[in-house]
C-alpha cells in the first residue's frame, strides 16, 4: 500500500497566535476586568449611579468566558501554514512532485511522526482539544542536499502505517544502516519478528553490543532478559 500525504508549509505567525476559544475567553474576561473595575470606582467610590443595563454587559462577558469552554470541546489548532504538493512513501523511494528519493541513496534520515488530525492536545483547561496532523515530519540528505517535509496525517491508523513501513525499510536495509534510525521506531512496533530477526543480525554482526540489543527490543523483567540474553548473546 502506497502512503500518501499532502505536503505542508509551516508559517510562524507573528505575535500571539490564539485560536476563536482562547481569543473569547480572553477579550471576555478583559472586559469584564475593566468594565467591572469602572463600576466599582464610579458607584462606590464616586457615588454616582450607574443604568442597570451596564450589569447586563458585565454578566454578558462573562457568559463569553463560559461559551469558549464548549467551543474548545471540539475545537482544532490553528492551520499556520499552506499546502502545496504531496509526498508518496513507496517501497522503494520518497517522491514529491514527481522527483524521487531512492532509501538507498539517502542519508541523515531524521523521523518525527506521530500527529493525526482529531489528536487530544492535552490542553484539558484551556486552548484547543485537538490538533489537525500537521507537525509531522521528515528530513534526509541526498547528493549533499538537505530535504525536509511537513506533511498531514488524517487518522491515526496511517501513523500506524507509517512505522509498518520504516520497520521494513531499516529492517530490510533499503536504507543504509544508522543506528540512530533505530530510535525512530517506536516501541509499539519493536514487538515482531522482523524487527528482532533484525536486531539479531546486528547483534551477530557486533553492530550494537548484547545490553542495547536487549534494551532496544525490550523486556519486561530481569528473568525475561536474562533469557533473550542467553538466546541472542550467546
Amino acid at each position: 500500500m502506497t502512503l500518501y500525504f499532502r505536503i505542508f508549509h509551516p508559517i510562524k505567525k507573528k505575535g500571539w497566535n490564539l485560536t476563536f476559544s482562547e481569543k473569547l475567553s480572553n477579550y471576555s474576561l478583559a472586559i469584564a476586568f475593566c468594565l467591572g473595575t469602572a463600576l466599582y470606582f464610579i458607584e462606590d467610590k464616586w457615588n454616582i449611579k450607574i443604568p442597570y443595563y451596564f450589569s447586563w454587559i458585565l454578566l454578558t462577558a462573562f457568559f463569553g468566558h463560559i461559551i469558549s469552554f464548549i467551543i474548545r470541546l471540539k475545537e482544532h489548532e490553528n492551520v499556520n501554514g499552506f499546502f502545496e504538493g504531496n509526498i508518496r512513501f513507496e517501497s522503494e523511494y520518497i517522491e514529491t512532485d514527481n522527483t524521487r528519493f531512492f532509501y538507498k541513496d539517502i542519508s541523515n534520515l531524521k523521523v518525527s511522526v506521530g500527529d493525526y488530525y482529531g489528536k487530544p492536545t492535552g490542553n484539558y483547561k484551556y486552548g484547543p482539544s485537538y490538533t489537525n496532523g500537521l507537525s509531522n515530519f521528515i528530513s534526509f540528505t541526498l547528493d549533499n542536499e538537505y530535504k525536509e517535509f511537513y506533511f498531514e496525517i488524517n487518522t491515526e491508523y496511517y501513523v500506524e502505517y507509517f512505522y509498518d513501513n520504516l520497520v521494513n525499510i531499516i529492517c530490510m536495509e533499503k536504507i543504509k544502516y544508522n543506528r540512530n534510525y533505530l530510535d525512530f521506531i517506536p516501541s509499539s512496533h519493536r514487538d515482531n519478528t522482523q524487527f528482532r530477526n533484525f536486531i539479531t543480525k546486528l547483534l551477530q554482526e557486533k553492530k550494537i553490543g548484547c545490553t542495547e540489543g536487549l534494551l532496544i527490543m525490550g523486556y519486561s523483567s530481569d528473568e525475561e532478559a536474562k533469557e533473550m540474553r542467553a538466546k541472542y548473546c550467546s
